[in-house]
């Protein structure tokens, strides 16, 4: 039985790609990058966000696209919801005494804001967002809670998700729902492939 379940937020979560999808693209036209349409965007985005920056002739630091988003996110005011089941999910694993954290991508001080406003704060023990790299962070969470590596799942939507936890030696579990087309995300090979974040449910039962 897993005593921590480490959840990405973007996509895994938070329903907000479109949301991210505008910022990114308003952020790559600043360097004149020409716009792509949202599913294009599905195939091909992955993180680290700086390497796929790179991929678009674009050099910018962690810390230059933290600034840039820290003040534009989202650039067209959008509503940013929680998938339907987060919140039950969220639930349940409270009630089992699971304990519930956050790596993320996602910039950290709107995260947190988010938190609150959903009033889901109280049901994470950990949040760490704005890492651009999860691989740098995840081994240090779990040591700082003292969970072992068979003790810990992560999950998450993309395939860098998949490679943080082999990194850490854990499980990890990916929805289809997210970042990255189902297709891709077999082809990594994480140890779960859920098409709803209910099914996570079913590794406590």
């Amino acid at each position: 039985m897993f005593k921590l379940v480490i959840f990405d937020w973007s996509g895994t979560l938070s329903d907000d790609f479109e949301a991210c999808y505008e910022t990114d693209m308003a952020n790559i036209q600043r360097f004149g990058v020409e716009r792509i349409d949202i599913e294009q965007y599905r195939k091909e985005v992955f993180l680290p966000y700086t390497d796929y920056l790179k991929t678009k002739g674009i050099n910018q630091t962690a810390e230059e696209a933290y600034a840039w988003w820290g003040k534009n996110y989202p650039v067209d005011g959008q509503e940013i919801n929680l998938f339907p089941e987060t919140k039950s999910v969220l639930d349940f694993l409270r009630k089992r005494g699971v304990s519930i954290a956050i790596l993320s991508a996602h910039l950290e001080d709107k995260l947190h804001v988010l938190l609150q406003e959903n009033g889901i704060s109280e049901h994470f023990c950990m949040v760490r967002g704005s890492v651009s790299d999860k691989k740098t962070e995840i081994k240090d969470m779990m040591q700082k809670l003292g969970i072992l590596p068979t003790e810990a799942i992560f999950v998450g939507d993309m395939v860098h998700d998949i490679d943080t936890a082999r990194h850490a030696g854990i499980k990890v579990a990916v929805v289809t729902y997210g970042y990255t087309p189902k297709e891709k995300l077999e082809e990594a090979k994480p140890d779960y492939i859920f098409d709803s974040l209910e099914e996570v449910v079913g590794l406590f039962e």
